[in-house]
């Protein structure tokens, strides 16, 4: 997954599900544990482990708060 903000705190993403029969696989972005960031764009890549081949699914993305984006 490849995210983009600030390169000093980066949004960190985490699967919560797998909706196997919906294909959708759920992410959160939760902020980087700063007190001060750099007010730059870069992008960032991570490699999530789900397990299994998602090819197909619908990633739906939320908040750490809950929030949708």
């Amino acid at each position: 997954m490849i995210t983009s903000g600030s390169s000093s705190c980066p949004s960190i993403p985490e699967i919560l599900a797998v909706e196997s029969e919906k294909q959708v696989v759920e992410i959160a972005l939760t902020a980087w544990p700063a007190d001060v960031c750099t007010a730059d764009l870069a992008p960032r890549t991570f490699t999530l482990d789900a397990a299994r081949d998602l090819t197909g699914f619908t990633v739906e993305v939320t908040d750490g708060a809950g929030g949708a984006d």
